[in-house]
């Protein structure tokens, strides 16, 4: 069978035809030994009857005192003296010579000898009886009453000395035969209704049976962008589709996971080139406020170069990312870390003076690293923006070298805990889910993406006063 038709192949047809043929098997197997065991007994039967007719005309067979003559009164059995319902018998002598038959013979007919050599035991078999009908015959060994002279007279005794006759009675086989054909025409009748039955009962019990997986496909055909939180009713399902309901469930809920974390993707992306976008339109304001000063305007145009080539550089990094495995092209160049971290504080001045955040930057004037300068400044942007965002009024944040590969960035106080430190780098996690401002819970997620593509490491911890302490290590050469 070629693979399209197993693909193809129906399940409900495939257990119709299987359980059809299966009961169809077993009721004609059923038949075929009920049959054989109503043929055994009624066949059984009609042997019985026959032999105890012999037995019944043996026991009338009489030879005279000189074993020439016997006399047999078959004037008192009408059914051997011919018609169409006509019995025959045959008496022979030992040595097979005929002794007797009956009326119904005509000129020249026989019986057919038995088939097989005769034993104490009657034999019965299929015979042609001489009128041509078909019929049944017996054949037995019998001892004959002899005339023997007695105290009393002549009476008709068994002589051991007296040599056994062989007889045959054969009658008509029609009677068996039609109440075979009348068992077997009403077998054949009961195995074409419980046929057409088991048809209807199968068809309707697998259409009932399957039912439930016509009801999943329904309603998988139903699931859209729109519909992803439908869920498949476990509990009301048969056992055998519950853990298959159950898996499309789990995979219902990753997909709504992936489509609302492609939503929040997108979103979040947009909020990664917010700050460029916005520092190019600064530049660019600055530009056309003093046209006159050519050496600004220089100035600002590559100034807005360099960020739209970082601009490039980023949009090319989270397009790839958003491709699910991960991979980045980096290209690895001194990158000034002091300057990176200066940009990134002078850019939120204003957030940090109106939240009144204390700011220590203990970072060497020329702090020089080998990375790659796009994803190691959205590494720093991402952590600087969510240390100062996530920071309350008051709070400080100190940004500092630990050693030649590494830096850290401590915010606080914070109202994290530490089972928060395992699920925070999630992406889109929150520790409020109510709150609205801010980020969407990407930027760490993103942060760790990039050091995964540099080879470095993201670290969280807390210390005794709640201040979350991120430390990165770059594991690159240091340069300075």
């Amino acid at each position: 069978m070629s693979e399209s038709a197993n693909v193809h192949r129906s399940i409900q047809r495939q257990l119709l035809r299987s359980l059809l043929l299966g009961f169809v098997g077993l009721g004609l197997l059923f038949g075929v030994a009920f049959y054989a065991y109503i043929h055994r007994l009624l066949t059984r039967e009609f042997d019985e009857v026959l032999v105890e007719r012999a037995r019944a005309i043996a026991s009338m067979v009489e030879l005279e005192a000189d074993g020439k003559r016997y006399e047999f009164p078959d004037e008192s059995l009408p059914e051997f003296h011919g018609g169409p319902n006509a019995q025959f018998f045959l008496i022979r002598r030992p040595d097979d010579s005929e002794f007797a038959r009956s009326r119904s013979f005509k000129k020249g007919q026989s019986l057919a000898p038995p088939p097989e050599a005769m034993t104490r035991k009657p034999l019965y078999y299929n015979v042609t009886l001489p009128d041509g009908r078909g019929g049944r015959a017996v054949a037995m060994w019998f001892s004959p009453l002899v005339e023997k002279m007695t105290s009393r007279g002549i009476e008709p005794l068994y002589d051991p000395k007296e040599p056994e006759m062989k007889l045959i009675l054969a009658r008509d086989r029609r009677p068996l035969d039609r109440a075979l054909m009348l068992v077997a025409l009403g077998l054949i009748a009961c195995e074409a209704l419980m046929g057409s039955a088991t048809v209807w009962l199968l068809r309707y019990q697998l259409r009932e049976s399957l039912q439930p997986l016509n009801d999943v496909a329904k309603l998988a055909a139903s699931v859209d962008a729109t519909s992803l939180h439908q869920r498949f009713p476990v509990e009301t399902m048969p056992r055998e589709l519950q853990p298959i309901c159950q898996r499309l469930n789990d995979l219902l809920a990753r997909i709504a996971k992936a489509v609302e974390s492609q939503k929040r993707f997108n979103a979040d992306a947009a909020h990664e080139l917010r700050t460029p976008v916005a520092e190019v339109r600064a530049l660019a304001e600055v530009a056309l406020r003093w046209p006159e000063d050519a050496d600004a305007t220089r100035k600002a145009f590559e100034e807005i170069v360099s960020v739209t080539e970082h601009m490039e550089r980023l949009s090319s990094v989270l397009l790839q990312l958003s491709g699910g495995d991960g991979r980045v092209s980096t290209r690895e160049e001194p990158v000034d870390l002091s300057k990176v971290l200066t940009q990134a504080i002078d850019r939120r001045k204003d957030m940090i003076a109106a939240k009144r955040i204390a700011l220590n930057v203990d970072v060497p004037p020329t702090k020089m690293v080998t990375s790659d300068a796009t994803l190691l400044t959205a590494i720093v942007e991402n952590l600087v923006g969510n240390a100062i965002t996530y920071t309350p009024p008051g709070g400080s944040i100190v940004c500092t070298t630990k050693d030649g590969n590494s830096f850290q960035i401590m915010n606080g106080p914070t109202n994290l805990s530490p089972q928060d430190l395992s699920t925070m780098s999630e992406p889109f996690w929150r520790k409020d889910a109510s709150r609205t401002g801010g980020k969407l819970g990407l930027g760490l997620a993103l942060t760790r993406a990039y050091l995964s593509t540099l080879h470095g490491s993201l670290e969280l911890n807390l210390d005794a006063s709640s201040g979350l302490a991120a430390t990165v290590a770059l594991h690159a050469n240091d340069t300075a």
